[in-house]
């Protein structure tokens, strides 16, 4: 569980707050979102149910060593700005708004320090992927990382939303300001390249 860089958990220490955290597990996220600005509790179960999906987003772009760090700024800032969500707007394009501003705050940092991200091919392994791709993935992790960097941003942007993130074909034209069948179309063919070049590579 991510809880460093000042991101603390709150306890649920009593019966009834158990209880009540077991009633709001059964919530959807939508349900969730009507609640968290005011009840810190439905905040701790999005925590909980998308947590490792941050994680995986950043760990992609930036191993595992900076993960932690970057998701554990990504909900420290969600909660501190959660009143400013706009209930009935999607959830998940709104957390990995937050996220992908960071990565970018993150890389332009990593620019300015003359100094490149550090990969373990574990970081792959751990992310979720879709599993049409994930065995190429697993094992051709510092070829597909290669592969994946040559993709204008726009392309490799999409890619890693909807493979590492975790984001529906929808929720990712919301964030990007795109359609939902542009970015499917986009994200296909971004597919076919990067398998053809794998291919390529033998």
């Amino acid at each position: 569980m991510v809880e460093s860089r000042g991101l603390v958990k709150p306890e649920l220490d009593s019966a009834m707050a158990r209880d009540q955290k077991t009633v709001l597990e059964n919530l959807t996220d939508e349900q969730l979102t009507e609640l968290f600005i005011d009840e810190q509790q439905a905040f701790v179960v999005l925590y909980e149910r998308y947590v490792t999906r941050v994680y995986s987003y950043f760990a992609w772009r930036f191993g595992q060593r900076h993960a932690e760090d970057l998701t554990a700024d990504v909900f420290t800032r969600a909660l501190t700005v959660r009143s400013k969500f706009q209930v009935g707007k999607s959830w998940r394009p709104w957390l990995f708004g937050i996220a992908r501003n960071r990565a970018l705050e993150h890389f332009r940092k990593l620019k300015r320090d003359y100094a490149e991200p550090e990969f373990e091919e574990s970081d792959v392994k751990e992310t979720v992927v879709d599993a049409s791709v994930s065995a190429e993935l697993s094992e051709r992790a510092n070829a597909v990382r290669e592969l994946v960097s040559t993709l204008s941003d726009d392309q490799r942007e999409a890619v890693e939303l909807r493979f590492w993130a975790g984001l529906s074909y929808r929720e990712i034209g919301e964030l990007l300001g795109k359609s939902e069948g542009a970015m499917r179309v986009q994200i296909h063919r971004t597919l076919r390249t990067l398998r053809d070049r794998i291919e390529e590579s033998g």
